[in-house]
């Protein structure tokens, strides 16, 4: 019997939608991938979702925010006014 651990939720499910689909066993599926597919089956280490599995999430969310500050759909506060508030948020916790 053959057996695979995938250490990742979503990628197991999908796994198991596909091979539901096609009648076969999550093994016998991966296995028909990579006997069949080769061609489009990259598999690669990645040292930036190593280091940080949500790299490329919070990559992506902060190219949003820098397009978003740059047309007008989002402010950034002035460096003085952030110091503001920040001195007032201490002012409350010394209360």
């Amino acid at each position: 019997m053959t057996t695979i651990q995938i250490n990742n939720k979503s990628v197991e499910n999908f796994l198991y939608k596909q091979a539901t689909v096609n009648n076969l066993s999550t093994v016998d599926y991966l296995t028909s991938l990579v006997m069949n597919e080769i061609e489009f089956l990259e598999i690669k280490k990645d040292k930036n979702l190593k280091l940080d599995p949500y790299f490329y999430q919070r990559q992506k969310q902060l190219k949003q925010d820098i397009d978003d500050i740059d047309c007008g759909r989002a402010q950034m506060i002035s460096n003085e006014d952030f110091w503001n508030e920040i001195d007032k948020y201490v002012d409350t916790l010394q209360k």
